[in-house]
């Protein structure tokens, strides 16, 4: 097993089992070990003058995972490359997928959606609404699209 530090804006230390770690876009590949989420939530700031603060804690071809905050509404948007899952980590929201009726979710629920379809967080209910992420595909550049 080996520790990683690993710098995206604060560090947060994570356990890998990889032979290897390429740490040349803040993104680490592993296939198995165990990811500290509830640190990585933790080193979220309470507030921020971005839209989102996100960790990534693990990324390779099929599949990413990571924690994310959202401080403000967010805007209809789509992934072009990827399928979300959001598990609600605390917090509480009003979200509207693929035009549909908008519709209440908070800690505990999960929302989701595939790869090309809207999807928007029309109004923050309770502070702080955090996210744990499953990406599949792992997101790329480029991939949201408004």
């Amino acid at each position: 097993m080996k520790y990683i530090k690993h710098v995206l804006a604060f560090t947060l230390a994570l356990t890998i089992h990889s032979a290897y770690a390429v740490n040349t876009t803040h993104i680490l590949p592993q296939s198995s070990g165990k990811l500290d989420v509830q640190s990585a939530i933790k080193s979220l700031p309470k507030e921020s003058e971005k839209p989102f603060v996100e960790v990534r804690l693990a990324d390779n071809a099929e599949v990413g995972v990571r924690v994310f905050r959202v401080y403000n509404p967010v805007p209809i948007h789509r992934h072009a490359y990827s399928s979300t899952y959001l598990s609600i980590q605390s917090g509480r929201g009003i979200f509207s997928i693929d035009g549909g009726k908008p519709f209440e979710a908070g800690a505990g629920d999960m929302v989701f959606w595939g790869r090309g379809v809207n999807h928007q967080v029309i109004e923050i209910l309770e502070h702080p609404l955090t996210f744990l992420v499953i990406d599949a595909p792992t997101r790329r550049e480029g991939d949201v699209q408004k």
